[in-house]
């Protein structure tokens, strides 16, 4: 189990967060017409050439799994809590509910579902590019759910909401994901909290190397499911790692339903005055997107153009001499395209350090990096490896988090996606000319081979 701290307005929360063990099988049979439903959120591109999206579960929010039950339990008001890391988001519900006392006595827990925009069956034989479409169990990095601060019963569903066909279910109809949870039935006011970490929605144009902004997805609709409606709704957006000027709200929200605090936590109210959601969906971005030159030696982002250095020293805390295939994958490998830097060293790479030295001093903007291996390097012709990529990716670890020091006086944090495309690292605020940046790798995504160590593809900084 770990922790983390989300931290906004004045106080701060300490939440341990854990990864549920039971998943649940298909328990619904997914018809063809929802299958065949498109949204915005979740659908590759495939009407434009050489354009796609990252494939990533769009979160909901929550709606009862009972209809049997959902006219006597009340979700009085909900909070939501966003953390912006700088490829992924943490989330907080704060759902308050209240549970009568002549409730069906049989029922022990109440079930009640976040659910999900996601598809997660993508043919990669399709596709010029390597989709990265893990298994719904494992693209929610960290999950759990508590009632009044003790952890219950979660689980991850594959399908339909039991009682989709019903009339009042038509704002859920579409979902084919869930985050189920068992709620205690005991009488009274009750505090339930789903927690979980989810990477963002980019969409990529392979062929002219462009990059959009990072994105995250709010299914707002499902709120609509709950009889006799919910009185407050509110979503809290942050930016744990970035600056906040740079985060950009979803333009169709009403002005009036938008307030930024002297912390710098914008508070959204998702109700209007009739009590329906202001949207069905919202969507925010974290990071404004970029576009890579061919030679991926130069970076554009707003508009003004940087320089992707690889002419820099590097020194690295651990190596390993050679890859299992008898390539040598020692740190100066960063520096060049389709090879790797393999730590080598007992703890898998956790706590291993990169000291990139400059020639000269140079104005910063951030870095570009390529984790784990990049399945992008596989030619065509083999089919195995393009039809299932996460294969080689999956089986050695992957930096989580790293830390960076730039001239051995200012650190930041940066959260990193579990993805082989490139992202970006960027500092809060730092204007100093830099000469030396020192990246420690403080957590992993670990892989399926046992003893694995960790694997980078490429890591360049943004200069000028």
């Amino acid at each position: 189990m770990s922790k983390f701290l989300f931290l906004y307005g004045a106080g701060v929360m300490s939440i341990a967060i854990c990864t549920a063990t039971d998943t649940d099988t298909i328990v619904t049979p997914v018809n063809q017409e929802d299958k065949n439903i498109k949204t915005q959120s979740n659908l590759v591109l495939q009407e434009i050439p050489g354009i796609q999206k990252t494939i990533v579960p769009i979160p909901g929010m929550p709606a009862p799994m009972d209809l049997r039950l959902a006219g006597s339990i009340r979700l009085s008001s909900i909070d939501v809590t966003v953390g912006l890391n700088q490829n992924m988001a943490q989330l907080v519900y704060t759902c308050l509910i209240d549970i009568p006392e002549d409730i069906d006595d049989e029922a022990k827990t109440l079930p009640i579902g976040i659910p999900f925009l996601y598809n997660d069956r993508m043919d990669n034989l399709k596709s010029d590019y390597p989709l990265r479409a893990i298994p719904f169990k494992n693209a929610l990095l960290q999950y759990n759910v508590g009632v009044d601060s003790i952890i219950c019963k979660s689980s991850l569903v594959e399908a339909t909401h039991p009682q989709a066909d019903a009339p009042s279910m038509f704002s859920i109809r579409e979902y084919t994901h869930w985050l189920k949870a068992d709620i205690p039935n005991k009488p009274g006011r009750h505090v339930v909290t789903f927690q979980m970490t989810l990477p963002y929605e980019q969409s990529i144009n392979i062929a002219q190397g462009e990059f959009s902004g990072l994105n995250l997805g709010f299914q707002l609709k499902p709120l609509m499911s709950w009889f006799g409606g919910v009185e407050k709704a509110s979503l809290n957006v942050f930016a744990s790692e970035m600056r906040n000027k740079i985060v950009k709200l979803d333009e169709r929200l009403p002005k009036e339903s938008i307030y930024l605090t002297e912390k710098g936590v914008y508070t959204i109210n998702l109700l209007g005055t009739d009590k329906r959601v202001v949207l069905d969906e919202l969507n925010i971005e974290p990071v404004k997107g970029y576009k890579l030159s061919a030679d991926k030696k130069t970076i554009e982002i707003d508009g003004k153009q940087w320089s992707l250095s690889d002419n820099y020293n590097i020194q690295a805390s651990s190596s390993q001499s050679m890859d299992d295939y008898g390539n040598p994958v020692s740190a100066d490998n960063l520096k060049v395209e389709n090879n790797y830097w393999v730590s080598g060293s007992i703890n898998g790479g956790e706590g291993e350090k990169l000291l990139i030295t400059l020639p000269e001093p140079k104005q910063f903007y951030g870095l570009m990096l390529e984790t784990g291996m990049n399945p992008t390097a596989l030619p065509k012709s083999d089919t195995e490896a393009h039809r299932y990529p996460d294969i080689n990716y999956m089986t050695h670890n992957r930096p989580a988090s790293i830390s960076v020091t730039l001239n051995g006086e200012y650190t930041y944090e940066a959260g990193l996606d579990d993805d082989w495309l490139p992202q970006l690292a960027l500092p809060v605020s730092y204007t100093k000319p830099v000469t030396t940046i020192q990246i420690e790798i403080k957590s992993l995504y670990r892989g399926t081979k046992p003893g694995a160590d960790t694997w980078m593809s490429r890591v360049l900084p943004i200069v000028k």
